[in-house]
């Protein structure tokens, strides 16, 4: 599944292009969620709440995609894809590899806050 890159620098470039430093502040604001995201993730998936799991999981996907963060956007689409197919018992290792990428892509964010 690590087929697309974790950021995509077009994206990326885009942003601060548009925003300029502003998109620092929206790094830092997604940044700011990821560990509520992990816990969230958790504690819906232990609870098999699966509209929760949907929701929390289309609203990562919405957020990182929209600050190109490809490989973290991936997994959360398969997670919600899984989801809505019904396929609950197949996404124990879907929901792990995304509570990964999550604490993955707080590093990255602190790589572009200092490269940019």
């Amino acid at each position: 599944m690590h087929d697309s890159p974790r950021v995509d620098q077009d994206v990326v470039q885009e942003m601060f292009d548009v925003l300029g430093e502003s998109f620092l502040d929206v790094l830092q604001a997604f940044k700011n969620e990821v560990p509520g995201y992990v816990l969230n993730l958790e504690a819906y998936h232990r609870a098999n709440n699966i509209p929760g799991l949907i929701y929390l999981t289309h609203n990562i996907k919405s957020s990182c995609g929209n600050i190109g963060f490809l490989r973290l956007y991936e997994y959360c689409k398969n997670v919600e894809d899984c989801l809505q197919k019904d396929a609950s018992k197949n996404v124990d290792k879907l929901i792990e590899d995304c509570q990964k990428e999550l604490k993955l892509a707080m590093i990255e964010i602190d790589n572009l806050m200092v490269h940019e």
